[in-house]
């Protein structure tokens, strides 16, 4: 199993405020410890039963029957909550640790800058890492737990009665005190070598498979999310092949599995149906020589049966082993790999308020900036500033590839790649080209990131008309639901982008590219309305990035370009004031 990789999943939910893990794990060792004492009464009850049947004492029968009966039901009670109290402790467990792990992949922008690191190529699909490996982890885990400890518990039950009752003839032929321990331990010993010798290699095939059933998954979610796209190029075949030849890896693996799974299934069943008459071969010459009665032979049976099922605990969990084993490796991957990507920024912001402003909006100082490991490591910015004044607007140009998005990144403190130092107000708005409009109400997505309660109806139905999607959405109310990135267009989907900042009304406004997907006279439109009083915050500034300059620099007070000799910003034009 190796706990190494296992106990790191498990301390943080172990040491979470609270007991209520403390107690579902009381309560589970409780019921454990009641399903061992009632199984010891069993075997006793078995003695006494088989004893009476050999002697034909009949006027005991009905007695011993009765005590079967309060016997059997109370097992049952035992039996069944202690499944009820597992299957609590279990999505206990998983809201827990889903939330765990929702909460660092999301912390600090990790989700994005994962994404941007070439070298974690081995982070594929965190939403199977989350959603799937955790719902395979924690039972699967509880299950070996609680199974491994059942087993030990047998075995310290049983095996004094095991050395302590066995005949001391082994076989009836020799004299050998215990020797029916020593059969069980040389038995199921030689059972769990040869069982991992043969089905080793699962753990390293349920890897694969795993990885390639969620890049199989992933390639299905990627033609719903792009449907449009797919559609109008026309390139189904190409993603029918993709997929099949994803599949086909899968179906690779499959094989191997099944291969090796068959190695493992011909000696498992070979050596589980001895297992059955073992314990007959073992003791039935002591029975036929008279040293043992026949109710002391079924408790020999029942204990040697506990004995070796608890050494054979590896041999009948093995598969659920290999599984795992592989589970774990994927959740330890994602969970080391958060731990070891670049923290934050090296980029120090500090909030800007109005009584410290003086006059700046945006204050961006010795900004370096490069591209990641995979790109090239190349810097695109040394040593840049940018000081931008209250109400002012600027655009920012550069060409393709310049790094102009890296350097609003920056800004935005989700590039890992950059240092220096940031000054800017907390109510801050950045859009970007492409925002992202989640599923639900409009009003939702107009809100989004805030909830729709935020704002009222009023202003929510204002910031439509006034980015001048009213007329594409008349038949919809702020309640209707829908998938908005699939109703509406590019264009569209930047006039909602914006209609979200008349909203929120930020003191500075970053835009990337945010009105390239519009037609001219709609992206005029669209600064214009930027433009008038009460639409944003007073005071509040925009900074524009976008290769458009003939068609926005009328529009904005102050024009900066990339000078690629320093790697830095150098004014164009600013308009006198």
């Amino acid at each position: 199993l190796r706990c190494k990789g296992v106990w790191p999943l498990v301390k943080p939910y172990l040491d979470q405020p609270g007991n209520c893990q403390w107690y579902y794990i009381l309560a589970t060792v409780f019921l454990g410890l009641w399903g061992l004492f009632l199984g010891f009464l069993f075997t006793l009850w078995a003695k006494e039963f088989w004893d009476i049947m050999e002697k034909k004492e009949g006027e005991k029968f009905l007695p011993i029957m009765t005590d079967f009966i309060i016997l059997a039901t109370t097992i049952i009670l035992v039996n069944v909550y202690a499944s009820y109290v597992g299957m609590m402790m279990v999505i206990h467990w998983r809201r827990w640790m889903t939330f765990w792990m929702l909460g660092t992949w999301l912390g600090d922008k990790t989700f994005y800058q994962l994404q941007l690191a070439q070298s974690s190529g081995f982070l594929d699909n965190p939403d199977q890492r989350i959603q799937e490996d955790i719902n395979m982890f924690i039972p699967t885990l509880i299950a070996l737990v609680t199974g491994l400890a059942e087993s030990v518990g047998q075995l310290l039950i049983n095996l004094p009665l095991l050395i302590v009752l066995s005949p001391k003839e082994a076989f009836g032929r020799f004299y050998c005190p215990g020797w029916l321990f020593y059969i069980a331990v040389l038995y199921s010993g030689v059972g769990t070598v040869a069982a991992h010798l043969i089905g080793g290699k699962l753990i390293l095939i349920n890897f694969a498979r795993q990885k390639y059933e969620a890049d199989f998954r992933y390639s299905i979610v990627q033609v719903r999310d792009h449907a449009e796209s797919i559609a109008l190029y026309g390139s189904e075949e190409c993603e029918r092949g993709q997929m099949e030849s994803r599949f086909d890896s899968i179906a690779r693996v499959w094989w191997m599995m099944m291969l090796y799974t068959k190695r493992l299934q011909f000696f498992t069943m070979f050596y589980m149906q001895t297992s059955i008459t073992f314990p007959y071969l073992v003791l039935a010459p002591s029975y036929f020589k008279g040293q043992i009665s026949l109710g002391s032979m079924f408790m020999l049976f029942r204990a040697l049966g506990s004995v070796k099922g608890a050494f054979d605990f590896i041999i009948q969990s093995y598969g659920s082993l290999t599984e795992f084993r592989a589970t774990a490796d994927r959740l330890r991957n994602f969970q080391a790999a958060i731990g070891d990507r670049k923290n934050k920024t090296e980029v120090v912001f500090t909030p800007l308020t109005k009584a410290e402003s003086t006059g700046t909006t945006l204050l961006a100082s010795n900004m370096d900036i490069w591209l990641p490991p995979g790109s090239g490591d190349r810097a695109v910015w040394k040593d840049a500033g940018l000081a931008v004044r209250d109400g002012e607007f600027v655009l920012l140009t550069a060409p393709s590839g310049s790094g102009k998005s890296c350097f609003f990144r920056a800004l935005g403190g989700i590039w890992p790649h950059a240092r220096g130092a940031v000054r800017l107000p907390e109510n801050t708005l950045f859009v970007p080209q492409r925002s992202y409009i989640p599923q639900g109400s409009l009003k939702q997505a107009l809100a989004y990131p805030e909830t729709e309660d935020t704002f009222s109806d009023e202003e929510a139905n204002h910031a439509i008309e006034a980015v001048g999607l009213k007329s594409v959405l008349a038949n919809r109310d702020l309640s209707s639901v829908a998938n908005w990135e699939l109703v509406l267009s590019g264009g569209e989907q930047q006039r909602m982008a914006i209609a979200h900042a008349v909203l929120k009304r930020p003191q500075l406004l970053l835009l990337d590219e945010a009105t390239s997907a519009m037609g001219e006279e709609l992206a005029v439109e669209i600064y214009r309305l930027l433009r008038k009083p009460g639409v944003l915050s007073e005071g509040a500034s925009v900074v524009s990035i976008s290769h458009d300059v003939t068609l926005l620099s009328p529009l904005h007070d102050s024009c900066y370009s990339y000078n690629a000799e320093q790697s830095a910003w150098t004014k164009a034009f600013q308009k006198l004031t």
